[in-house]
């Protein structure tokens, strides 16, 4: 959902067998409710970097501000479940759960050129130049198993960024990188 996707909430939807992103918002997208929404069986062999653009649910590409997920599940994607990578506004990741992904779909087969993480928390890097907390996420009561990657990953993001993100009573199991 590109281009201004504003002001929505969906609620109760199913994003399952597309050869991508479950769901996307993307390119200044805001004020958006995705509720109790499922995201499963997403891969993209054939774009440059196979299975790397098939997240389940994702709030990335510089979308705007205040999104938030809600009560939503990923499983079975190549890539990550649920992404707000590179996205400059604040977003909410609340009572979700993510796993399996990472895999081809319906096996645990790591799809190759998928990352696999649960929830990408990163804020974008050391290539976004924003003001303090404009990068801000909050992870609240989630979930992630099995993942092949990590539960949770901050992506690589310097200093500046990581700390901006909240984590607050979630748990990570048997994922590939956690301890």
């Amino acid at each position: 959902l590109k281009n201004g996707f504003n002001n929505n909430i969906i609620e109760f939807c199913e994003f399952d067998h597309i050869g991508g992103h479950g769901l996307l918002l993307a390119d200044a997208s805001s004020n958006n409710l995705i509720l109790n929404c499922d995201a499963h069986h997403c891969q993209d062999p054939l774009s440059p970097i196979p299975n790397d653009g098939a997240d389940g649910l994702a709030c990335q590409e510089n979308s705007g501000a205040n999104n938030t997920f809600r009560y939503c599940r990923a499983w079975w994607v190549t890539d990550d479940g649920i992404d707000t990578y590179h996205t400059p506004g604040f977003v909410t990741v609340e009572g979700c759960w993510s796993f399996w992904n990472g895999y081809n779909p319906g096996t645990f087969t790591h799809a190759v050129g998928g990352d696999g993480d649960g929830f990408k928390v990163g804020g974008g890097g050391p290539t976004v130049t924003s003001p303090i907390n404009q990068n801000r996420r909050s992870y609240i009561n989630c979930l992630a198993f099995q993942n092949w990657l990590a539960g949770f990953d901050h992506n690589f993001d310097n200093d500046t960024e990581t700390w901006q993100s909240v984590l607050y009573n979630c748990t990570a199991y048997a994922n590939g990188r956690d301890p």
